[in-house]
Parts: C-alpha cells; sequence; structure tokens
C-alpha cells in the first residue's frame, strides 16, 4: 500500500488517553493506479488487531485500530469539512508515524488555507470571472461590461472572503457554467469558411 500519511488519532492525539485506552491511527493512501481505472479501488482500508470484534464490542487497552483513507476519499472530506480530516491535518509532527513530500506540501497548503493564508486570490477571482462571464455568454449570447458580480469579484481580488466559505460555491459555479454550455443554442463551431472569405475580402480591399 502506497502510504501518504499516518497518524496516531483518537484520544492519543486529543490528550484525552488513560492507561485503559486503545491505540487509534488514521492515514492516507494512493489507490494503484489501474485499480481505479477498473474500478477496484476503496476508499477505506481497515486494520484492527481485534479481528473477531462483536458488533458493540469496545476495544481495551493494546487494542489497535488503523483506518486509511484513499487520497480522493479523503480530499472530498476536507473540502466538505469532515471533522477527522480537519483533525488529521493539524495533527502535530511528534504523532506521525509516516509522511511523505506530497502529504506535507498539500497538508501545509489545507492549513493556510483555513487561516486564509497561502491563497491566490486573483487566480480564484480569474476562475469566478470565467464562469461568470461563460454563464451569461451561454444563456444570452452576449458579455456585457462592467460584469455585474464585479464588486464580488473585488473583494474575492483582494482577499476580503473566507476561502473555506467560497471554495464550495465556486465548484456549484463551475457546475452551473458547464450546464450552461451544455444546454446554450450557441453553435458548435464558430463558422470558419465565413470569417476565411471576410479575411481575403479585407486584404483584397473589396466591399464587405
Amino acid at each position: 500500500m502506497n502510504i501518504l500519511f499516518k497518524t496516531k488519532f483518537g484520544s492519543h492525539l486529543y490528550g484525552t488517553n488513560t492507561p485503559k485506552s486503545d491505540l487509534d491511527y488514521k492515514g492516507i493512501f494512493v489507490a494503484p493506479l489501474d485499480e481505479i481505472i477498473l474500478g477496484h479501488s476503496s476508499s477505506v482500508v481497515q486494520d484492527n488487531s481485534k479481528k473477531d470484534k462483536a458488533f458493540g464490542e469496545r476495544n481495551e487497552a493494546g487494542d489497535i485500530d488503523i483506518e486509511y483513507k484513499e487520497l480522493r476519499q479523503f480530499i472530498k472530506d476536507c473540502l466538505s469539512g469532515q471533522t477527522y480530516a480537519l483533525d488529521m491535518l493539524f495533527s502535530p509532527k511528534d504523532l506521525w508515524l509516516n509522511t511523505s513530500p506530497e502529504w506535507e506540501f498539500n497538508g501545509d497548503r489545507a492549513r493556510l488555507a483555513m487561516n486564509n493564508k497561502g491563497i491566490d486570490w486573483k487566480a480564484i477571482s480569474h476562475a469566478y470571472r470565467c464562469c461568470y462571464q461563460l454563464i451569461e455568454l451561454a444563456n444570452t449570447h452576449m458579455i456585457h461590461f462592467p460584469l455585474k458580480e464585479a464588486e464580488k469579484l473585488k473583494q474575492i481580488k483582494q482577499g476580503k472572503l473566507v476561502y473555506i466559505n467560497i471554495q464550495d460555491e465556486l465548484y456549484e459555479l463551475m457546475q452551473k457554467a458547464i450546464q450552461a454550455v451544455e444546454e446554450s443554442t450557441l453553435p458548435d463551431r464558430a463558422h470558419k469558411e465565413f470569417w476565411d472569405e471576410f479575411i481575403i475580402k479585407v486584404y483584397k480591399n473589396e466591399k464587405i
């Protein structure tokens, strides 16, 4: 298993462990590409020391529960605000058992995002603007300037909004843009022959 990250979890992470506490670990793994393509990959893999635990049976001191989340599932859970994912992002390094350059890079980026730092606000404002313009063009066959969403775009560009609050909105806006294009009555292709003829007439000084 390609493990990107593994940390102590549960009471040992929260500092509430007692001599009777079991050991919990959570990790992130990358499924093999061929399994992903063939649809055979799992989003969760569990490896518990007590294999025959009855329903409702509690762990005891010395029992070990390990749960690995596949990278795509973990990122999805981060974006939806799942508390376990946030706990993993802020797990202190002295509790880490496995790490990787990918985890340390993306973990740092995610933690900065939580604090509204390290965000390329200009790029995000461009993404919003492109979606707004695409939706208007698909629906009306026109783009009007200045954009009616200009004030919000300025707020985004200046980093005045909270990233964690707008990331889902941007995803939804992108889905709306895709749907608008799919349902648009705009032609599927430009009239290339018309413009070829137009260019020739211009260069020949012929009447348009």
